[in-house]
């Protein structure tokens, strides 16, 4: 009897050391990982702000693009009616 309560003691020890050493992990992990999680949010952030000011200047550059074409399209109607009047 005395051999299955100091068994039992024992067990209840390895027991302890392995909940300690779990408890001491996630200790450590989970604020790495908060860390982790925050930094991923901030470029998170920084991406969406970069993929907004490209959507603005696209929408520049297209406004651009688009103006060009018509000044484009001006002279060469002016070119044509050149010739014909030549």
């Amino acid at each position: 009897m005395q051999q299955l309560r100091q068994e039992l003691r024992n067990r209840d020890l390895e027991i302890g050391r392995i909940e300690a050493g779990a408890l001491s992990a996630w200790d450590r992990t989970v604020p790495q990982l908060e860390r982790q999680i925050d930094a991923l949010l901030a470029e998170n952030d920084a991406l969406r702000r970069k993929i907004r000011q490209a959507e603005e200047h696209s929408d520049v550059d297209a406004a651009t693009v688009d103006h060009l074409r018509t000044l484009v399209a001006d002279r060469d109607t002016k070119i044509a009616e050149l010739r014909a009047q030549a």
